[in-house]
Order: structure tokens, then sequence, then C-alpha cells
């Protein structure tokens, strides 16, 4: 597939996954409504006993079918459908938390406690822990279509390795209190509510399951030919800082337009993105795209820096804290990626 089909069929995969986000967004709210859950936290949480309850499960295990399937026909290649699997899933559940909170005003902000799942036993987690999985998923899928040359070496088993005990930890971190609740039955399950989420645990998760990204990063730092995947990434870049952005500023009430900072970052990378798939174009905006980046990370570091204070219960600002997080380790890799392409490229020119 040439990079313009993988850009087309990653805008169709991303219009069906926000489609979709709105209508599983609609299908909860409807459900939260019927059983006065409208706020999942609070005691009694699940009350879906008999025919409802048994709806529902076979509708979350529908909704991961459909996800599957847009992938696999997106795809042409068993790698590649993974890929646009993980795009699909990452972006409907991000958007799925945008669309409640147009639809009731609810995440108020992404240290919300929500059920994520019910399959096999209740997930229950801040909103924020399952949307940093979801962003993880949608970088690694556009990257692996962007490459669509698997990774080769002895390496590549071992970093999914570590990818899938990362996945295991963060189901356990997810389903902790199920778990502990399970041998006293189903109403004790049910009846479950998390006082604390186990961040640690859960960090260790995120970065184990990071793992495969790394090799892909690397094919983007050594491609440089027109087809390079690092357009491809400034424009990927451009679209996790926008939906920063944008969670932020509706998660937190739209009470601060500082908020939307990630965003105009992120939009300026996006055109800058766009313009590098124009030869002629391409070194100028791969330098204004990093000199922006460089920007975006000076100006969020501070808030890397103050990341302890999620973890004490000191942080003023939370939900800015992560923004700026998110954005600094964003920023620092694609400036790190692009910065080996340039080296790279000037070594390719001399060389010839």
């Amino acid at each position: 597939m040439n990079p313009a089909s993988r850009r087309t069929t990653w805008v169709l995969v991303t219009i069906f996954a926000i489609a979709m986000a709105w209508v599983e967004a609609a299908v909860v709210y409807d459900l939260r409504v019927l059983v006065n859950r409208l706020e999942p936290y609070q005691p009694d949480p699940l009350p879906m006993a008999g025919a409802l309850g048994n709806i529902e499960l076979v509708r979350e295990a529908a909704t991961l079918v459909m996800l599957a399937a847009v992938g696999c026909l997106a795809g042409s290649t068993v790698r590649a459908r993974f890929a646009y699997t993980a795009i699909a899933f990452g972006i409907w559940d991000i958007f799925y938390y945008l669309c409640l909170r147009l639809m009731y005003g609810w995440p108020r902000s992404v240290f919300d406690w929500d059920v994520l799942f019910l399959l096999p036993l209740p997930w229950w987690g801040p909103v924020l822990a399952p949307t940093s999985i979801a962003v993880l998923l949608i970088a690694w899928g556009t990257l692996a279509t962007a490459s669509p040359a698997a990774a080769s070496g002895r390496s590549e088993p071992r970093l999914w390795l570590a990818a899938g005990l990362g996945a295991a930890l963060a189901l356990y971190v997810f389903m902790a209190d199920s778990l502990r609740a399970a041998p006293h039955g189903l109403e004790a399950v049910r009846a479950v509510l998390p006082t604390a989420f186990n961040w640690p645990m859960f960090l260790v998760a995120l970065a184990l399951m990071a793992a495969p990204v790394a090799p892909l990063l690397g094919m983007a730092g050594r491609r440089v030919r027109y087809d390079s995947p690092v357009p491809s990434i400034t424009l990927a870049l451009g679209v996790a800082l926008i939906v920063v952005g944008l969670a932020g500023y509706f998660l937190t009430g739209t009470a601060s337009l500082t908020a939307l900072i990630p965003a105009a970052f992120g939009l300026m990378l996006a055109l800058a993105g766009q313009l590098a798939r124009d030869e002629r174009k391409r070194k100028h905006a791969m330098h204004a795209a990093v000199a922006v980046a460089l920007l975006g990370f000076l100006g969020s570091v501070r808030g890397l820096l103050q990341i302890g204070g999620l973890f004490d219960g000191t942080a003023a600002r939370p939900a800015a804290i992560v923004a700026q997080t998110v954005m600094a380790v964003l920023t620092l890799g694609y400036i790190a990626v692009a910065v080996r392409s340039f080296v790279r490229a000037r070594l390719a020119t001399r060389a010839s």
C-alpha cells in the first residue's frame, strides 16, 4: 500500500472510530439513566441483574468484534490489521469519554473513576489510565502502518513478550479489587467500589506495553527516502497533541483556555507534517516542526518535573500536570527521532 492509500485508510478508520464512540457513549448514557447511575462511582455501582446484565456483556463483546473487524478490513497483512485495530480502539476509547463529556458533563476530570469494562470481571480505574493506553495504541498503530516492514532480529519476540506482560499487569491493576471480591460471589463483585489506584504498578505496565514502539521509532530515524515515515510521525504527533488539548479542555469543564495549548502546538505540527509530504518543502517543514516541538517541550517539561505531586496528593492542578507530562514525553521523543533522521540524511548526502 502506497503512502497516500495508507493516509486515506488511517483517516477512514479514524472517522469510523469517532462515529462508533458517539454510538457507544449514547448507549452507555441511556443505560446509566435507566439504572440511575450517571455517576458510576457510587455505592451499588452495577445494579444490572438478569437479562439487562447479560445483554450488556454481549454488547461489550460485540464492540470488540466491530473494532477488530474494521482493522481486518483496513489492513492487507496480519501486522497491518493489528495496527489498524489498535488505532481504531485507541481513538474510540478517547472519543468515547469526550462524547460522554459533551452529553452530560461527565467525566469532570481525567481522575474520575469509571467501570471500564465488565469482561471477565469489572475493571475499575481513573479515566486517565485507559486513555493513556489508548494514546499508546494510536502511536504504535500509526508507526506500524507508516513503516510496514516488520522489525527484524531476535529482539522483536522479546519486545512483544514485554508488551504482553505489561498488558497482563495492567489488567491485574484494573481488576485487582474485583479479583479480591470474587471468592465471595457475584454480588460481592458487583458491589466493589475501589478507593485507591495502583499508579506505580500501572506505570510499569504502561512502560512494558510501550516496548514494541521503540524499534519503530528507530526505523523512523533511519528511513530518509521520500516515503519516510517522519512526516507521518509529525502528523500523528500533531493529532495526538490536539487530542490531549481538547481532552484537557473539555474534561476540566472548559474552565481555562490554557488547556488548549497542546492543541495549538499540535495544529502547527500537523500542518508541518502535511507540508513535509511535498519533497520540495520537506526540509524547511521538518526544521520548523522540530523548532515547534522544542518549544513545546520547554514549555511543558515543568509538568514532568512535578509528576510526583500526582502520587502524594499535593498537585494543585493534576490535569495540567498530566497534559504537560504527556506533551513533554511526546515532543522529546519526536525531537530525538527527527534529529537522528537529520543526521542520517546528512551522512547519506555526503556519502553520495
